[in-house]
Parts: C-alpha cells; sequence; structure tokens
C-alpha cells in the first residue's frame, strides 16, 4: 500500500528526497492511522521514504534493516511530543537496532526511547543521524534499566537528552556528538572518537566522559569521582575542577539555573556564556537543544544550551525574528547561495541578501581573531595573518587560504606565529571537502594533540607550503599517539621544515600519504610512551606510516627506537638525505638508524652517519634499494640494564640489516659494527655492510666497511672451584662486507673490508647464489676472503677452493684507494663471468653484457665479473655497423660506402680506439 506525502515544516530541510539514485517521490507512512505498528511501517518502506509516528505508547523494539529512512514523531523539536512519542521495550534486548550499512540520510528523531535491557539504539557503527531524542531507562524497582543509551553509532548524535541509563550514555560511538544533555548515568561519554561539541554531561555517577580522544569541545563537564579520564584534550570546556584534564578549560561552577531539579540551561552569570571556540561550529542544521539559534551573544556559549537566544527555524545561527529583519529566507539557511550562512553573513557585516565574492580577511585588521576569520570565510577565501603571536585552535570545514602577508620570506614566517599554548592542536581540517585549502608561511608552534599535534588532515588535500613546524607533540596522556607535527594531510607538503616535533609514531608526520617533497626535519623524536614496567616503543622520529611519494627532503638527527627518520611508510622514498639520524635506547632493541620497514621503492637517497643497534642505516625494508649512497653508519651493542647482569645484544647490519627485497646498484661504504661488553660476555659483530638480507644483492660495491669487536675482563669461577679469577674474554666478527645473506648476490664487488681479530670473511654464511662477484682486499689479508660460502665465476683474492669459474688473479681496479672500482682492460674480470638472467646493467647503468675480448671466458657470455662491466671507448664515427665494437666488418662498410660516393672525400682518418695513458696493457 503507498501513501501521499505530507509535509513537514522546516525538518524536511535535513533530508534529500533522493536516495541511492531513486528517482521516484518519497512516500510518507503514518502510524498508527496506516500501520498498527512501528515496524510494520518500516517493513512495508523503501529507501527514502518517511514514517511519521503520532504520539502514543508504542511496546515495541524495531529494527531498520539497512533503509535510509526518515523516522519521526510528528514535530521532533518540541520536547512535548518527544515526551508524548514513547518507544518501550518493556524490558526486550535494545529498543532500537539499525543494521549497520545506513548513511546519514537514514535518520531518527523525536521519541522517548526507553526499556530495554541492552540499550537504547544499537547503531552497529552505522552512520544513522540520532537527533532530538529522550533516552533513557526504566525505575524498576531500585534500579534503572536499560543498559546504555547509544552503542556504536557513527552517524550525527545531536541535540538528545540522554539519560537516566544503568550504565553509558554513549558508548563506542566515533560520529559527531554534538548538543546533547547526557546526565544521570554511570559514564556519560565512554571509548568515543569522534568530536563532541557543544554537550552537557553532568551528575553521571562514574565519569562524565572516558577514554574519549577526539576532539572535545565547547562541553561542560561535571564533577563525578574521576571527572575526566583518559583523554586527549579539552578545548574551551568549562569544568567543576582539575581532574588532570589537559587544554583550555575554564575552571569552576557552570551556574545552571536550577541544576537539582535537573534544569542544565546557563543562569546569566554562568562563566560558560559567550567563550566559545566559533570555528567548530558546524555548517549543517544546527539549534541548541531548544531548538534555538546557536549564537546570541559575542560569540557561542559552552554546554548545549544557548542564554538568551529564540527560536531558529533553519538552524543558520539567526533566530527568526533576526531574519525578519535583515529580510533573509527563515528556512532557507544561505539565502543569496554564497556559501556562507546567514547568521555569518550578519556578523561579518554583510547582507544575507546579496551573494558575495572573496574579497579577502585580514586578522586581526578586519577580524581580532583567527577563530572568527576561519568560522566567516567564504568559500576559498585569502586569510591574511599579520606577524605576531596568535593564539589558534581552528577547524577548517571548507577551501580556505590562511597564508602570512609574505609566504616566501623567511623573516615574515618565523615571526608569523600560531600557537598552540601547548594545550591542544592548532587546525584540524573536516575531511576531503577542504582539498583546495592552502596553508602557508606560517609557524605553527606549540601545539599539542592526539593526532597531529599541529595539524589534524582528516584526509585533506590541502597544500602546506613553506611553514615553520616547532615543538609540536603528541597528547602526553594518551597511550600511544600519531604525528607530533602532521596527522592524516595527504596533500602536497612542501618546502616546510620541521624542527622538535614529538609524537609516539612520527615525530614531525604520520599517515600522510600525498607527495612529502624538499622539507627539511631536524630533531624530531618519535619517544617511547611507559606503561607501567614497559613501554610502547617510538617509530619514525620524522615520518610514520606515509604511504606517499617521500623525494628531495632532508633528515638530520631525528631519533625513534624503529627508524631514526622514517618507519614503515610505503611510498617512494627519492632523492633524500638521510645524516645523523639515530635508532634511540629503549626497553627494545632499536632497528634502522634512518629508515625502517619501509617496503617501497628507496632510490637515489644519501644515506650516512646514521646509528642504531640493528641497521645503522635501514632495516627491514623490503621493496627495492636501489642507487643509494649507504655511507658510515654505525650498529652499536645494544645493552639492557637489570639487577641481576647487564646484557649486550650483537650489532649487526651497519649499513643494511633484514633487508629481503631487491638490493642493487648501491654504494655501501665505510659502515661500522661496534660491540659492547656485557657483565657476562661479549656480543658477535655480524656484517658491516649488509646482514640478513635474503633477497637479490646485484650490482653493489661493497667498500671499506668495518666489523670490531671488544674486549672485557670477567670475574668467574674454575670448574665449579672456589678459586674465582679474572679472565679476559674477547668478541668474535664475521662478515665485514656481508653476512648471512641467503638469496642471490651476483656481480657485487666487495672490497676493502676488514672483520677485526682472528674471525674473519668479507662475505660470510651466504648459502644462496654467490655468482661473478669481485671479492679482494679485505682485511686481514692473512684470513680467508669468504667463509661458508660456495661461489662460482668470481674473483676471491687467495681462492684455493676450486668451484665453476672461480678466480684468484689481481682485478686491476682502475684507482680503488680513491673509490674507483671499474676494471682496467686487462682485468682478468672482464668477460670472465657467468650468463645472468635480468641484470642488464652494470653499477654506472651502462649496458651488461659487453664483449670486450676475443678469447674465450667465463662461460661465454661476456659478463664480466663484478659491479663494472669493462666497456672500450668506441668512437661512434668508426662503429658503422653500430654493434659497439670497432671490426674487419666496419671496415668493409666502410670501403663500400667510399666507392659509392661520388666524389672522393679525402682519406679516412686513423682512429685510436683505445688510449692507454700509463701503458699498463
Amino acid at each position: 500500500m503507498r501513501f501521499i506525502k505530507s509535509g513537514f515544516g522546516t525538518f524536511l530541510l535535513l533530508c534529500s528526497c533522493l536516495i541511492h539514485g531513486r528517482d521516484v517521490p518519497a512516500t510518507t507512512l503514518n502510524v498508527p492511522g496506516d500501520f498498527a505498528t512501528i515496524q510494520s511501517a518500516i517493513d512495508s518502506a523503501t529507501h527514502g521514504d518517511e514514517i511519521v509516528v503520532a504520539p502514543g505508547i508504542y511496546v515495541e523494539t524495531i529494527e531498520i534493516s539497512g533503509k535510509n529512512l526518515r523516522l519521526r514523531s510528528t514535530n521532533p523539536r518540541d520536547w512535548s511530543v518527544v515526551e508524548a512519542t514513547v518507544i518501550d521495550a518493556s524490558g526486550a534486548g535494545s529498543v532500537v537496532k539499525i543494521a549497520g550499512s545506513e548513511t546519514e540520510d537514514c535518520v531518527l528523531a523525536g521519541f522517548t526511547i526507553k526499556g530495554g535491557t541492552e540499550y537504547g539504539v544499537n547503531g552497529s557503527h552505522s552512520h544513522a543521524t540520532i537527533e532530538f531524542n529522550l533516552i533513557q531507562g526504566d525505575e524498576r524497582g531500585t534500579s534503572i534499566e536499560q543498559a546504555s543509551g547509544i552503542f556504536q553509532s557513527d552517524g550525527v548524535i545531536r541535540n538528545n537528552r540522554i539519560g537516566p541509563n544503568l550504565r553509558n550514555g554513549i558508548v563506542e560511538s566515533s560520529g559527531r556528538i554534538q548538543n546533547n544533555l547526557i546526565a544521570e548515568n554511570r559514564w556519560g561519554i565512554y571509548r568515543c572518537d569522534g568530536p563532541i561539541i557543544n554537550n552537557t554531561m553532568f551528575d553521571n555517577t562514574i565519569d562524565d566522559i572516558h577514554a574519549c580522544y577526539g576532539d572535545i569541545v565547547n562541553c561542560i563537564i561535571g564533577d563525578p569521582p574521576s571527572g575526566v579520564a583518559n583523554l586527549g584534550y579539552l578545548l574551551n570546556c568549562c569544568v567543576i575542577e582539575e581532574h588532570g584534564w589537559q587544554g583550555k578549560v575554564i575552571l569552576g561552577d557552570p551556574l545552571f539555573e536550577d541544576r537539582a531539579n535537573g534544569d542544565y540551561r546557563l543562569s546569566a552569570d554562568s562563566p560558560c556564556r559567550d567563550v566559545g571556540n566559533l570555528s567548530y561550529l558546524s555548517e549543517i542544521f544546527q539549534v541548541d537543544l531548544e531548538g534555538n539559534t546557536r549564537i546570541s551573544g559575542d560569540a557561542v556559549d559552552i554546554g548545549c544550551y544557548e542564554f538568551g537566544s529564540s527560536y531558529d527555524s533553519d538552524g543558520d545561527f539567526l533566530d527568526d525574528d533576526e531574519e525578519a529583519v535583515h529580510g533573509s529566507d527563515p528556512t532557507n539557511r544561505d539565502t543569496d547561495g554564497d556559501g556562507l550562512l546567514d547568521g555569518f553573513e550578519v556578523r561579518r557585516g554583510n547582507d544575507p541578501r546579496n551573494f558575495d565574492l572573496p574579497r579577502g580577511i585580514v586578522v586581526p585588521t578586519d577580524l581580532p581573531t583567527l577563530d572568527e576569520a576561519v568560522a566567516y570565510a567564504l568559500p576559498s577565501e585569502r586569510v591574511t595573518v599579520m606577524p605576531g603571536t596568535h593564539g589558534a585552535h581552528l577547524f577548517v570545514r571548507r577551501d580556505i587560504e590562511l597564508l602570512s602577508s609574505d609566504p616566501l620570506s623567511a623573516s615574515i614566517t618565523a615571526s608569523t606565529i600560531l600557537n598552540g599554548s601547548n594545550e591542544y592542536p592548532i587546525l584540524a581540517f573536516h575531511n576531503s571537502g577542504t582539498d583546495g585549502s592552502r596553508i602557508e608561511g606560517l609557524t605553527l608552534a606549540n601545539g599539542r594533540g592526539l593526532f597531529g599535534g599541529a595539524i589534524h588532515g582528516h584526509g585533506t588535500k590541502a597544500t602546506i607550503r613553506n611553514n615553520r613546524f616547532r615543538n609540536n607533540r603528541c597528547s602526553r596522556y594518551s597511550i600511544s599517539c600519531y604525528g607530533g607535527a602532521l596527522y592524516d594531510c595527504d596533500g602536497l607538503i612542501e618546502e616546510n621544515s620541521f624542527w622538535e616535533n614529538y609524537a609516539n609514531f612520527g615525530g614531525a608526520l604520520s599517515h600522510c600519504d600525498g607527495t612529502i617533497r624538499g622539507n627539511r626535519f631536524i630533531e624530531n623524536n618519535g619517544y617511547s610512551i611507559p606503561v607501567y614496567r614497559v613501554s610502547i616503543p617510538g617509530k619514525g622520529g620524522a615520518l610514520h606510516a606515509c604511504a606517499a611519494n617521500i623525494v628531495e627532503n632532508e633528515f638530520y638527527s631525528n631519533g625513534a627506537v624503529y627508524g631514526g627518520a622514517i618507519s614503515e611508510s610505503s611510498g617512494v622514498i627519492l632523492s633524500n638525505t638521510f645524516i645523523a639520524n639515530y635508532s634511540e635506547r629503549g626497553i627494545e632493541q632499536g632497528e634502522g638508524g634512518a629508515i625502517f620497514d619501509c617496503d617501497g621503492w628507496i632510490l637515489h637517497n644519501r644515506i650516512e652517519r646514521n646509528q642504531s643497534f640493528v641497521g645503522g642505516g635501514l632495516a627491514k625494508c623490503d621493496g627495492e634499494i636501489a642507487y643509494n649512497i649507504i655511507r658510515d653508519n654505525t650498529a652499536e651493542s645494544y645493552c639492557r640494564t637489570s639487577l641481576i647482569y647487564l646484557g649486550c645484544a650483537p650489532p649487526m647490519g651497519g649499513g643494511l640489516h633484514d633487508c629481503d627485497g631487491q638490493i642493487h646498484h648501491n654504494l655501501i661504504q665505510g659502515n661500522r659494527l661496534v660491540p659492547r661488553c656485557g657483565q657476562l660476555s661479549c656480543p658477535d659483530s655480524l656484517g658491516a655492510g649488509l646482514q640478513g638480507c635474503d633477497g637479490l644483492i646485484e650490482n653493489n660495491i661493497v667498500a671499506t666497511n668495518d666489523a670490531l669487536i671488544a674486549c672485557a675482563s670477567f670475574y668467574r669461577s674454575i670448574d665449579g672451584a672456589t678459586e674465582e679469577i679474572w679472565i679476559r674474554e674477547c668478541s668474535s666478527a664475521t662478515g665485514g662486507g656481508i653476512q648471512n645473506c641467503e638469496g642471490a648476490i651476483r656481480n657485487n664487488t666487495f672490497y676493502g673490508n676488514r672483520v677485526e681479530g682472528k674471525e674473519t670473511g668479507a662475505a660470510a654464511n651466504c648459502r644462496g647464489d654467490f655468482e661473478n662477484n669481485i671479492v679482494w682486499g679485505n682485511l686481514p689479508l692473512q684470513s680467508p676472503q669468504v667463509v661458508d660460502v660456495t661461489p662460482a665465476y668470481c674473483l676471491i683474492q687467495s681462492w684455493t677452493g676450486g668451484g665453476p669459474g672461480n678466480l684468484s688473479e689481481n682485478p686491476r681496479f682502475t684507482d680503488p684507494e680513491n673509490g674507483d672500482y671499474r676494471l682496467k682492460p686487462i682485468s682478468p674480470a672482464v668477460d670472465a663471468g657467468k650468463f645472468q638472467v635480468d641484470l642488464i646493467t652494470d653499477f654506472d647503468r651502462e649496458p651488461r653484457p659487453f664483449k670486450a675480448v676475443e678469447e674465450h671466458r667465463g662461460d661465454g657470455s661476456a659478463f664480466d665479473i663484478g659491479a663494472d662491466e669493462y666497456r672500450l671507448f668506441i668512437n661512434p664515427h668508426s662503429d658503422l655497423t653500430n654493434d659497439l665494437r670497432v671490426d674487419m666488418l666496419d671496415l668493409y662498410v666502410m670501403q663500400r660506402n667510399w666507392h659509392r660516393e661520388t666524389e672522393p672525400v679525402g682519406p679516412v682518418p686513423e682512429e685510436r680506439i683505445l688510449i692507454d695513458p700509463d701503458a699498463d696493457l
């Protein structure tokens, strides 16, 4: 049965008529006029239909099974109607259950919801809109039935009265919680991580709000025993007394009209009047709990009631009486359609009837505060901030340009400061609707927040350019936190400086997935957070979990337990400089002095003088690592102190550790292993260049890496006897160049690596294919160059172990003492290698193989041994057949061309194909 749609005033402004592509008019179903029960009406309805329920008591539980319906009383904004329209579960489970797939177009409005033994509304993580409801339990004997009011609802929860309930008012809901009165529950709001704005949370018996790490703004919070527990930060909130809160708050009694009788409206003397944050006010429909305009004085009030305000039909921050004065439409929130609400137009001094173009706002010349400028700005309008220190916590809901007076001036940028006062984040974007925004030429300092101490992006693709981020940090009360400066900013982050920012994960940036280019990261820190007797180790001194293109940045002296500069970032890491980053000491052994667990492309980077306990340069990076300079990094023993002994773990991988992807065309040079002795023993040093890397390793130069040993004396008994003596013990070292790498190792050059002490091996314990490698000049010379390796077609100093194609002659490098490991033409390594599938270039990216000698060498494939492929100098004018050779065939072609010329061209010049100035051929 279908019915004709009926009207419903301004409430219809909230809802769309076209849902899920539906192109037919929505239908209105009436209860009890057309259906005896609410559930039967729901069962008959389809997407986009409206169900209007007349006052009465409906003893039933209802379930909205994935339909985007508008389920409402006859007038949701009239509390007498709400109180008279009752859905009573009478002790049967949850009163309202929402399936989970519903969007914000599914609306539940205007009911008293009571009598459930589980939840008033079980949202199943749907995004349904829940508004203008009274959600409370029944008093039965000495208890209040209904465990919690709203559970797992991730949509908008606004303008509800919630309580009393046996347990929670709102629990595990990550949507926007706004303008609600939450009173007389055990916990008011529990484990809700979305924005919590303009709520009054009072007289809840355990905590008014607990374990909520989103934005908590403009709220009144009462004084139960715990009060405020485990929160990120509070902004412009009224709190009875200090309970370990963090942020900008007003302490003291909020001075309600009649708290004893449940009247939580503000009195005229309340300190919570006109002191709220303006930029957080939503541009969606918004009124206070009585349906009045949300701003009546100089600024928004704190809590769910606005003092002295009048009825506002369309929720545009301009009451209906003022709409008449200004000639604007009380049923249209933006009368002139220019993108700015009527109430904001009036407060800015504009005519709400006239379409305005952005003309720019200068702070403090045009408006005194950034809060007002951001709130009153037109879409894409420029807000220019003049030099000075500006207190700021801004919420950006539309495209905006926030710039200094000269973004390209270093001095102007340094003197134009947005200051978070070490209390709250400086700026938050709403979502991807702000992709066209720009933040340029500003200093953002002293911000503090759980997700982004300076900026929480919420996925914005805004451009963040030419700014200075200084001393921003993660919330100190959280168990773990992300992005000391930026979190979830997915646009262009370019030419900024990040200095001394701090977070548990990502000292400067976390979860930023756009392009990160040309920035400087200096002394940022991913610090560990102590939790009881353990700690959560820090990751990413500068960047953590950024699936971004990380290009041409500079990283200096950043630190974390895992990844001194970058951790767990899967994008392209290209042409960056990493110098003196470090893996700091923690309860766990740190890894990756510069880069940790990054599995994308790591190309053309300079990775130098970084330090860790495992992987001085890189650790656990399983992507493609190519064309990098990995030099002078250090892995040093990790030592742990206890009441019983001091124990030290072995240093491993001075350059790279446990990187199992493709490692090719890198210079891995001068890296070190530094062991330290514990109270009972001295650990071994393992793999000064590479250690535990099981992927493909080819075309690298691994040179002058150094595996040191350590010695100490220990006081020990002998065979259980009472006699005790001092015994001197030294560690051992293995693999000056490479150790315990199980993949294919081919066409590398290992030169001048050193293993201190009696143990040795430039290459050790590598049991995969070990082919076409040069291992020469590694120290000490009297010890084996390779240990526990089965080479083939390799050139190894003093090799006597046989095997196919192995040589032990001098490789004749060009100038090894000065780092030139190219082969001379007389090198026995030329053309002496084995054919390698898919190996088409050498270390210098010149083509290989190249046939340079006439005699048969190696397997005949003309592959050279080592990282370099020797090439003759070919005069292009002489190689007439373009086969990279000058031979009899070229002479024949030259003769043939000569005879075809109609005029003589002169004698053929003598070409000198090969120049050998030192005559050592």
